[in-house]
């Protein structure tokens, strides 16, 4: 079972909040910063 540490959770509620700031899609978010697309789907949920 995977745990998310508080340091986890905090950097990917800033990413989620850039990528949203952005005005990008999410796909193209994550193109444009090497980010896994589903593990950004996953931090979304």
């Amino acid at each position: 079972m995977y745990l998310k540490t508080e340091e986890s959770v905090e950097r990917w509620r800033q990413v989620i909040e850039n990528q949203r700031r952005s005005g990008m899609s999410m796909k193209d978010y994550c193109h444009k910063h090497g980010i896994n697309q589903s593990c950004f789907s996953r931090a979304i949920d």
